[in-house]
């Protein structure tokens, strides 16, 4: 059955007048066979006789919530309520059946009910008042003003003194007239009582609604609650605001209202405070205390005059950055600030802050790696292995301005079942930049020389093995041109970032998390969702089976020799000094899958240990491990070799002969042997630049 109205009805509002049904004609015609419901079916008023007279239309009496009258000749229908929609009410009570309409929340108090916005006077003590607001429930001792010296005492019954007469001024006021008598105090009111004036201090009630949804209308004394809020009953329980309290549980809202639940009621004990009779820049709330008071004069005190400037007494400053000196009576005195010794938690660390004498503990920057074949690490510190050879979201604020996002390209280099990282690729605004292999740098696709900067954004520079982009924004993305990258961001990203590095929230646990915000606990399913490179160009996934049939698996001198490369991470001297902060294991089991397909005439296991000693740093550790481990040249050119202090003027084929002094200062990196110059990435004699 379809129904069509031209007016829609409300509770509370006049109902419909104009109703049309379909398909139910004969139904009615039949068993009611009353004219009146051929017009509601032709769609057209329905008319009356009797003023007043009750009209039964029976799909409608069904509905025990609405009544339909005659008034003017036409019959309207409205909803009864027992209770209307209360005005200023705030707790509106679901799914009460004794009722059609919402019922605001009532008080109980010894096993009395008090319907809110109720107030009254204790019998037995008239300075004792009670106030119920949608289930809160206020008692206050009321306060008496008296503004006269010498004042009647209380008539039997009543509270507060009076003053004689009901005379202000020249006007005379009427038996129960509100008596105007200019107050700072807008809660404080007169009137014209048994013909003397009686004054008081009006209590606000405890609100039931948050302290966000009061307001205060012009001229009046206390605020009310804006709006209104459906809730269940609570069996017992009770809610004041945003706190929930317990059956029996005291809680103190404020330095002047102490509350207590009991049976669903609020009950509030609260202390009114007189009056203050002096301005309100005068006015001092002292700790612990309930009431304003007037804050005593005070006596003028000697300044202090130093270099050239004047101090107030009790004003301090800082002479210089570790001298601090203050004002007393007239007098500088001055001391040496002192720093104590800090040990601050995991993932921060000690920092000066300019202008400040002692060092604080602030939190490091969140950082990701991405090592060998390759194996990652989150900015929460999860590590795990994924092989895919294709273009992947390595990190992104997701989040929040979206400023920046970071991709790595993924290729199989030497291996049939393993991939390395091949580029490392950074969106910053509308620049772009490309870091290949070999310290190969492009900015918006053209090639560029390092050092490389961009005014207010970003600079590219190398830095001993690694090309290093930082941004103005705080993200810093390292990269060693072989397949070591590490990113790095400043923790205003936290909880906003996305891809392979995780979500930056200080729980590894849920750092495998889909674009849509799922957490999964499959590492392929979770690497395929990061991937941006299209199906025609990414090549296959390599699944957990093809690694297992890898040469590891297959060659025991492929072991033995991951074995014996991998060990250094548990017994070179150099590193053992950080294995009590910096767990070595993650990294030395990386290290053994990174030696499966590594070919003989490379050292593979340098990106494992460059990662390790990477997370040492941070940790506090500054190792000089390449030496040791024989990692020295391991991501230099072919025939070339790593020295601390080598020739920043790079010869190739093209310069060599040009034999121009290079007066830039030496630094580490990759050079060519006496008698070889670089040509198309290894050394060659250069003989051979001719042939």
């Amino acid at each position: 059955m379809s129904k069509q109205t031209d007016q829609m009805w409300t509770r509370g509002r006049l109902v419909v007048q104009f109703v049309t049904f379909y398909g139910i004609m004969s139904t009615f015609v039949t068993h009611f066979g009353h004219p009146v419901f051929g017009s509601i079916i032709e769609g057209r008023p329905i008319t009356c006789e009797n003023e007043g007279e009750e009209i039964r239309i029976p799909f409608i009496n069904r509905e025990q919530c609405i009544s339909c009258r005659c008034q003017n000749r036409r019959v309207v229908c409205k909803e009864k309520c027992q209770y209307s929609h209360r005005k200023n009410c705030y707790f509106l009570l679901y799914d009460q059946k004794r009722s059609c309409c919402d019922v605001c929340k009532d008080c109980f108090i010894n096993g009395t009910k008090y319907e809110s916005g109720t107030t009254w006077i204790d019998s037995s003590d008239p300075c004792r008042t009670f106030s119920c607001e949608s289930g809160v429930l206020t008692e206050a001792k009321n306060y008496c003003h008296v503004p006269c010296r010498n004042p009647h005492p209380p008539s039997p019954g009543e509270c507060c003194q009076s003053c004689e007469g009901c005379t202000v001024g020249e006007r005379m006021y009427s038996e129960n007239e509100e008596i105007d008598i200019t107050e700072s105090d807008p809660c404080v009111k007169c009137i014209c009582q048994n013909g003397n004036i009686v004054c008081s201090k009006k209590v606000c009630p405890v609100l039931p609604c948050p302290e966000s949804k009061y307001v205060t209308k012009p001229g009046e004394c206390c605020p009310r609650c804006r709006g209104s809020r459906k809730i269940y009953d609570f069996n017992g329980r009770c809610l004041v605001g945003m706190t929930a309290i317990k059956q029996g549980q005291n809680i103190m809202l404020d330095h002047c209202t102490h509350c207590t639940c009991n049976n669903s009621t609020t009950i509030c004990q609260r202390t009114v405070c007189p009056p203050v009779h002096c301005p309100p820049e005068f006015q001092e709330l002292l700790p612990n205390l309930c009431c304003y008071k007037c804050r005593d004069p005070e006596k003028t005190k000697a300044v202090c005059m130093t270099d050239g400037r004047i101090y107030q007494n009790g004003e301090s400053w800082k002479k210089e950055r570790c001298t601090s000196c203050s004002c007393r009576d007239g007098e500088v005195t001055c001391e040496v600030i002192q720093c104590s010794e800090k040990s601050c938690h995991k993932r921060h660390k000690l920092k000066l802050i300019p202008g400040e004498c002692c060092a604080t503990c602030v939190e490091d920057d969140g950082v990701c790696s991405v090592f060998g074949d390759p194996h990652y690490r989150t900015f929460d510190g999860r590590i795990f292995n994924y092989q895919g050879s294709c273009k992947y979201l390595l990190a992104k604020d997701c989040k929040g301005n979206k400023s920046f996002a970071i991709q790595v390209i993924n290729d199989p280099r030497h291996s049939k079942t393993f991939s390395w990282t091949k580029v490392v690729k950074m969106k910053m605004g509308q620049s772009k930049i490309r870091m290949a292999r070999f310290m190969k740098v492009k900015v918006n696709k053209k090639k560029v020389h390092l050092p490389y900067v961009k005014l207010g954004s970003f600079s590219v520079v190398q830095e001993g093995y690694s090309i290093v982009t930082r941004t103005n924004i705080g993200v810093k993305v390292m990269w060693d041109g072989g397949s070591f990258v590490e990113v790095s961001v400043p923790p205003k990203f936290k909880n906003q970032m996305c891809g392979l590095c995780g979500n930056y929230n200080d729980d590894s646990q849920d750092d495998f998390i889909t674009r849509k915000g799922n957490i999964i606990t499959d590492v392929e399913t979770f690497g395929n969702e990061w991937k941006r490179g299209s199906k025609r160009r990414c090549k296959s996934i390599f699944s957990t089976k093809a690694q297992e049939s890898s040469s590891c698996k297959q060659s025991w001198e492929s072991q033995i020799r991951g074995i014996r490369e991998c060990n250094v991470l548990k017994v070179t001297t150099v590193l053992i000094d950080c294995h009590a902060k910096v767990d070595p294991l993650p990294y030395y089991q990386s290290c053994l899958i990174d030696m499966c397909e590594c070919p003989l005439a490379e050292r593979c296991y340098c990106e494992a240990l460059q990662a390790y000693a990477r997370e040492c740093e941070r940790a506090g550790i500054i190792l000089d491990w390449r030496k040791d481990t024989g990692c020295e040249n391991a991501h230099c050119p072919k025939g070339a070799v790593f020295t601390t202090c080598g020739s920043p003027c790079k010869q190739t084929c093209r310069n060599y002969r040009r034999n121009k002094p290079c007066r830039r200062r030496c630094r580490p990196g990759c050079n060519c042997p006496v008698g070889t110059v670089l040509f198309k990435n290894r050394c060659v004699s250069i003989d051979k630049c001719h042939s």
